[in-house]
């Protein structure tokens, strides 16, 4: 399963559309707190963050994710609007950051690639 954390509405369900229609599992949430439930929880094959959201940042997600086993190896792929020059992927262990507005074409191939196994 990808967990989605956007929290722009209309994003949020094309994002869900896309995955699904490519024949990927897909759930979505729209602040970083709900984010931390839904993964401890279930843990995802890959998450799909923005970096602006609600409640805690992405950043903060990805922070809180490092101190958990079980998050830890979970891949992350950055979806922003924010210059990739200013971000700090290395540090965060992100396994690809993509510029907003999405391709789909290519989101679909980086999340195929990054996420686990079932």
């Amino acid at each position: 399963m990808i967990l989605v954390v956007e929290d722009h509405d209309d994003l949020r369900r094309m994002l869900l559309s896309l995955l699904e229609r490519s024949g990927l599992k897909a759930e979505s949430v729209a602040d970083g707190e709900a984010a931390m439930q839904a993964m401890h929880l279930v843990p995802p094959q890959l998450v799909l963050l923005d970096l602006m959201i609600p409640k805690k940042s992405g950043w903060e997600v990805r922070r809180e994710m490092l101190k958990h086993s079980r998050l830890r190896r979970v891949p992350v792929i950055i979806a922003t609007g924010i210059l990739v020059r200013d971000l700090k992927i290395d540090e965060m262990k992100v396994a690809q950051v993509m510029p907003k507005p999405l391709n789909g074409e290519d989101l679909i191939g980086a999340v195929r690639r990054h996420m686990l196994p079932e």
